[in-house]
C-alpha cells in the first residue's frame, strides 16, 4: 500500500509538471521552391541530381549572398519590404533578405558565360558570417556547369 501511494504521487508530479511546460512556438510552414521554368524554356537545365548523357565540363559555379547592411535609425522598428531589422547595443540595423531568385539568376549567368547550357550538383545552401560578433544569415548556391552534347 506504501509502495501504491509513492507511485500515485510520482505519477501526478509528472502529470502536473508535463501541463506545466511552456510552448515555445506553433507549427509552421515555410514554403521554399525554386521555379526554373524560365530557363528551361530557354533550353538551361538546373538540375540537384547528376546528368548520365555525355557532356562537357564547363567549371564550379559558386554565388554567395552577401546582404546590404545599413544603420538604421534608433526609432526604425518597421523595416522596408525586403528588409529585417537586427536591433544591437550598438543601434539598429536593417539586413537585406536573401532573394535566392537573383542568385539563382547569376549562377544562369556565370554559367552560360563559361558556355554552360545546365548546372548539374545544384544546391542551395545556408551560410553565416561574424561581423563583430553579430551572425549575419548568407546563401551559398553551388554547382557544376556543364555543356550537353
Amino acid at each position: 500500500m506504501k509502495n501504491l501511494k509513492r507511485f500515485t504521487v510520482l505519477i501526478l508530479v509528472f502529470i502536473t509538471g508535463c501541463s506545466a511546460q511552456l510552448q515555445l512556438w506553433n507549427t509552421a510552414y515555410v514554403p521554399t521552391g525554386y521555379d526554373f521554368r524560365e530557363y528551361a524554356e530557354n533550353g538551361f537545365f538546373f538540375t540537384p541530381e547528376g546528368y548520365l548523357g555525355e557532356y562537357d565540363s564547363m567549371g564550379v559555379v559558386n554565388i554567395q549572398f552577401m546582404p546590404k547592411i545599413l544603420r538604421a535609425a534608433n526609432s526604425t522598428f518597421n523595416p522596408p519590404p525586403g528588409y529585417s531589422l537586427l536591433v544591437t547595443a550598438g543601434g539598429n540595423y536593417l539586413i537585406e533578405k536573401p532573394n535566392t531568385q537573383i542568385i539563382i539568376d547569376e549562377m544562369y549567368k556565370l554559367a552560360t558565360e563559361m558556355g554552360a547550357d545546365a548546372v548539374i550538383k545544384f544546391e542551395i545552401l545556408p551560410s553565416s558570417l561574424n561581423n563583430e560578433g553579430t551572425q549575419i544569415n548568407t546563401i551559398m548556391a553551388t554547382g557544376f556547369a556543364i555543356k550537353r552534347q
